[in-house]
């Protein structure tokens, strides 16, 4: 499964918006959808999301965090500094190389 940069950073953007509501998969769906971040169609989408989700919340490396006895509820592991945010060329930078992209 080929991984989206543009998906994560949209997860990014919705988990960094509401940093004390963890949420899942469907949460973060219906937010990128009404805010028009993207837009999505179907139900592969869900899918490919908690998909996402869960294999970028293994390990000390994950991106995410599964909020322990909250079945499939997730928040960002990583915190941003001041100024900082999911779409700074740092944070990029970093899902790039995470990902071996660069």
């Amino acid at each position: 499964m080929g991984v989206n940069i543009l998906s994560i950073c949209f997860v990014c953007q919705v988990l960094e918006k509401y940093p004390n509501t963890p949420m899942s998969h469907k949460e973060i769906l219906q937010v990128i959808q009404k805010e028009g971040l993207k837009e999505i169609s179907g139900t592969s989408p869900l899918a490919c999301l908690n998909a996402m989700l869960h294999t970028n919340s293994r390990g000390e490396e994950g991106i995410f965090y599964k909020v322990p006895g909250r079945m499939g509820v997730y928040t960002l592991k990583v915190s941003f500094s001041a100024g900082q945010s999911c779409l700074s060329s740092q944070w990029l930078l970093f899902l790039y190389r995470y990902f071996g992209l660069g």
